[in-house]
């Protein structure tokens, strides 16, 4: 009887730290955009940054609300409708600053939006139009 005693009690123990891992859920926390996390220098011209950077917001299906081709800038609203504007810098020839700000200036939106322009334009920084 001794035994059969230890016996559940040494399986009671092993037991006992698996039922507490099932009952852990961790949240995933995503990460909120900062303002260094919004502008990125590209190798490529400014007339080409401009045109990449339409052609993202295309891809997205996000919606282009004005833009200006002469100053570069483009303002367009996301999927979670928050609307941002997309400045074109130029830094020299062979360089372009692309810089989206929120137009609210408030920077609580996750890091998706200039994410996904970014790899966009870095994909297809190598074509030719």
């Amino acid at each position: 009887m001794e035994r059969i005693i230890k016996l559940f009690f040494i399986l009671f123990l092993a037991v006992c730290p698996c039922m507490q891992a099932f009952g852990d859920t961790t949240q995933t926390q995503t990460k909120m955009a900062t303002t260094t996390d919004c502008i990125k220098t590209f190798p490529i011209g400014f007339e080409k940054l401009y045109y990449l950077t339409l052609a993202g917001i295309n891809q997205y299906n996000y919606k282009i609300k004005e833009m200006q081709t002469k100053s570069g800038f483009i303002i367009f609203t996301d999927n979670n409708n928050k609307t941002f504007l997309a400045s074109i810098i130029y830094v020299s020839s062979t360089k372009s600053m692309l810089k989206l700000t929120p137009c609210d200036n408030t920077y609580n939106f996750t890091i998706h939006t200039p994410t996904n322009m970014f790899n966009y334009i870095e994909a297809n920084q190598l074509k030719t139009f």
